[in-house]
C-alpha cells in the first residue's frame, strides 16, 4: 500500500509540478480560453464582458498617489478649554451635556408617570433627578468594568468578598432597579409601529443620537490620514437588525460604520446599518 501510495504522489507531481501547481503550459492555456473561447458559451453576456476585462489586464508601475495641495487644519480638539490635563470626567461631560441629562430626565419620567397610570401596583415612583441619572450611568459603566453573574450580587451582604461597595454607597438596589426599567430616551406615544411610512428603526435612541453626533464632529479636528472602518456592538437580544459576522472577534451584535481618525483612533461619523437602509449621524 505504500508503494501505491509513492507512485500516486509521483504521479501528481509530475501533472501538477512540485508544489502542486499546474505547468506553465496549463496556466496559458487557461488565460487563453478566459480571453475568449467558445468554451464559455454558457455564461452570461455579463459574465463574458468581465472575463474579457480581466483578459486584457495589463500590470505596470505607477508613483504613487500625492497631494497637491497642503492640508491646512490644525489636528486635535477644537476647543480651548480641552487640554492634556483635562481628567475623563471633563472630556465625559463634553459629549453629555445638559441637554443630554434633561432628555433622559424628561422622558424617563414620562415613561414611568404613564406606566403607573396604567397599572396602579407598580411599586410608587418619584419623580428622578439630572444628579441620579449621573449616578446611574456611572454605575452602569462601572457593572461593565466589574462584572457579576447576576444583578443583585453588586448590593449583597452575605457575600463580602463579591459586593461591591463602590456601587451599593451611590444608589440603592430598588431605586436602581426602578431606573433601570423606566429608563427611556424617546416618547413611545410617538413611535410609528414596523411596516408603516415613517418607522424608524432606532426611534428608541434618535433623539441621543441627534444630540451626540454633532458634537463627535465639532470637538475634534481629524488629521489628514482617515480610515472608514466597521465595527460591531456586542448585542445578543432582540433587534430586527442585529447582525451575526463569523470573521468578527464579536461576531453578534450591530453593525456601525466608523469615519474615524488614524493617528489617534478618535470617532468623528458613524452609520448604524439597520438592514436595507442605513440610518447615519449627519
Amino acid at each position: 500500500m505504500r508503494g501505491r501510495g509513492r507512485a500516486r504522489m509521483a504521479r501528481s507531481r509530475g501533472r501538477r509540478g512540485q508544489w502542486g501547481r499546474r505547468p506553465a503550459s496549463r496556466r496559458q492555456s487557461g488565460i487563453a480560453r478566459i480571453q475568449g473561447s467558445g468554451s464559455y458559451s454558457h455564461l452570461s453576456a455579463g459574465a463574458m464582458t468581465v472575463l474579457n476585462e480581466i483578459g486584457s489586464l495589463v500590470w505596470k508601475k505607477e508613483e504613487p498617489h500625492s497631494f497637491t495641495q497642503a492640508y491646512t487644519p490644525v489636528p486635535g480638539p477644537t476647543s480651548a478649554d480641552v487640554t492634556r490635563q483635562s481628567t475623563p470626567i471633563q472630556l465625559f461631560c463634553r459629549f453629555f451635556s445638559n441637554e443630554v441629562w434633561d432628555l433622559m430626565k424628561v422622558e424617563t419620567n414620562h415613561y414611568a408617570n404613564s406606566c403607573i397610570e396604567s397599572n396602579p401596583s407598580c411599586r410608587a415612583w418619584s419623580d428622578t433627578t439630572v444628579e441620579e441619572l449621573k449616578a446611574f450611568v456611572g454605575v452602569l459603566i462601572l457593572m461593565g468594568i466589574v462584572r457579576l453573574p447576576r444583578l443583585e450580587l453588586y448590593w449583597s451582604t452575605n457575600f463580602p468578598l463579591i459586593s461591591t461597595p463602590g456601587i451599593s454607597n451611590i444608589m440603592p438596589q430598588k431605586k436602581f432597579e426602578q431606573l433601570f426599567r423606566f429608563f427611556h430616551l424617546n416618547d413611545n406615544d410617538k413611535h410609528v409601529p414596523y411596516g408603516q411610512a415613517g418607522h424608524d428603526k432606532l426611534f428608541k435612541v434618535r433623539k441621543l443620537l441627534d444630540l451626540l453626533c454633532p458634537l463627535f464632529e465639532s470637538e475634534f479636528q481629524m488629521h489628514q490620514a482617515c480610515t472608514i472602518d466597521e465595527a460591531m456592538i456586542p448585542f445578543k437580544g432582540r433587534l430586527r437588525f442585529k447582525q451575526y459576522m463569523k470573521d468578527k472577534p464579536t461576531k453578534w451584535g450591530i453593525k456601525v460604520f466608523v469615519l474615524a481618525d488614524a493617528p489617534t483612533g478618535y470617532v468623528k461619523r458613524i452609520q448604524i446599518y439597520t438592514g436595507k437602509g442605513l440610518d447615519s449621524c449627519k
